[in-house]
């Protein structure tokens, strides 16, 4: 069953209405990435887009403090393909497109009070020499990776 453009959707301002964390939160990225879904031969499309979505976020956000000559320049690529990789493997099998949310801790991809493994593991493949907590210093992510839903929740600590 196809969903139609507004039907039974929320905006993405209300996934966010009534959530009040502990602690300030100056910065709320990437609200929501919103897809129509079709039947079971586009599911893994609609998977694989999501994670690339994702890889890209992730790569953005560490290059804002990396040292290209510390590294190479190919690294950030690697990185990239590593967690590409890594995420598709973590979300084959837990796709539940009739049921977005099913799962969605299982799919998440955090740097809070612990990197995720998917991260740290993408960093040393690709051969980046600085630390991943290094990299993302100053921040804390939580990256939801749902069918049809992209929230990535960013607390950003001023110095």
């Amino acid at each position: 069953q196809q969903r139609t453009k507004g039907e039974n959707q929320k905006k993405p301002t209300d996934l966010l209405d009534g959530w009040a964390p502990l602690g300030t939160v100056s910065l709320v990225l990437h609200a929501c990435k919103w897809k129509y879904t079709a039947p079971c031969a586009d599911l893994r499309k609609l998977m694989r887009e999501e994670i690339q979505v994702a890889a890209s976020w992730w790569t953005k956000e560490i290059k804002k403090k990396y040292d290209a000559k510390t590294n190479g320049p190919e690294a950030l690529e690697k990185f990239h393909s590593s967690l590409a990789a890594g995420l598709t493997k973590r979300c084959t099998g837990h796709w539940h497109v009739e049921d977005p949310m099913k799962g969605c801790a299982y799919r998440s991809l955090s740097y809070d009070s612990r990197v995720d493994p998917l991260l740290r593991k993408a960093a040393e493949e690709a051969g980046i020499k600085q630390s991943i907590e290094e990299l993302l210093s100053g921040s804390r992510y939580i990256m939801f990776i749902n069918p049809g839903i992209f929230l990535t929740l960013a607390w950003i600590f001023a110095p």
